[in-house]
């Protein structure tokens, strides 16, 4: 049978041992609500991040627009030389026209893919 000592010493083994369990608890707790602040602060950063890279994508389609109309400006007064000098191949035919926002929308995912390799590296 069990003493009122091995009674004893299982309580305060249960005792030390209920202690222990529960300042892991506690420090696993503190360690948890410090990774959760981490990971709402690396989204935050990461919502910054994309904001700011879709209105650098706006910027880019703007200034691309920008740069095909003045192409466009170009071509038509090249396409106003005469049609002599193009039999002799002085002007070099304009390739397929496409249109401003088919080229804007190219050149943007371009670059956005490439911007999204280097980051990967």
């Amino acid at each position: 049978m069990a003493s009122e000592i091995d009674y004893k010493i299982l309580l305060g083994s249960y005792q030390q041992k209920s202690f222990d369990l529960l300042s892991q608890v506690i420090a696993l707790e503190a360690r948890v609500a410090s990774s959760n602040q981490t990971i709402d602060e690396l989204n935050k950063r990461n919502q910054d991040f994309i904001i700011e890279l879709e209105k650098a994508k706006t910027v880019i389609t703007e200034l691309k627009i920008a740069e095909l109309e003045r192409l466009e400006k170009e071509k038509e007064k090249l396409s106003q030389t005469s049609e002599s000098e193009m039999e002799f191949g002085l002007v070099s035919m304009p390739p397929k026209k496409r249109t401003k926002k088919e080229m804007a929308v190219e050149d943007v995912e371009l670059i956005t893919n490439t911007t999204l390799n280097e980051r990967k590296i």
